[in-house]
């Protein structure tokens, strides 16, 4: 037998091998990459999910306790004419408001949500901007620290875009 052909055979084989290598790791590729898209994807969901579980718990939370939402109504107006506990309750209210949105506002930075979601899942946040009490207490809360200055001149921008 020639050495040549039996060479140009081997070549031939060796290409088809590589050939063949390159589309297989091709369809495995796409299917790595699929199966990457659908687990991010039901993250998403799940974080989403959770999200507005919370934003019920919140609502629930106001049904159920009429005392409460009394309490939200009063601090609102004149969170000065608030008892001490009251004062302490309310706080924590609107605290409990901005972590959700602050929860929200990290979904967005990280593009699980888009601006019209974390806008509308922050709407028992932003329905409280223009109230005295809230006022009151993010003008002592924004500089502390408890949130990120991102978050916070988010705040600050949906509070500007209310006045207008």
């Amino acid at each position: 037998m020639n050495w040549e052909a039996v060479g140009a055979i081997a070549e031939l084989v060796g290409a088809a091998a590589v050939v063949l290598t390159l589309i297989y790791l091709s369809i495995q590729l796409r299917q790595n990459t699929a199966q990457v898209t659908h687990s991010a994807m039901a993250t998403e969901m799940a974080a989403y999910q959770d999200m507005i579980g919370r934003i019920s718990d919140i609502n629930a939370l106001r049904i159920a306790n009429p005392e409460l939402t009394d309490l939200i109504l009063r601090g609102q107006k004149d969170p000065e004419a608030l008892t001490e506990n009251e004062s302490s309750r309310y706080f924590t209210w609107v605290v409990t408001l901005l972590r959700h949105g602050d929860m929200a506002y990290f979904l967005y930075e990280r593009k699980i949500i888009d601006y019209e979601r974390v806008t509308s899942s922050m709407g028992p946040l932003i329905g409280t901007f223009r109230t005295k009490g809230f006022l009151h207490i993010w003008g002592a809360l924004k500089e502390t620290g408890l949130f990120t200055s991102e978050y916070v001149k988010f705040i600050e921008t949906l509070r500007q875009q209310g006045d207008a």
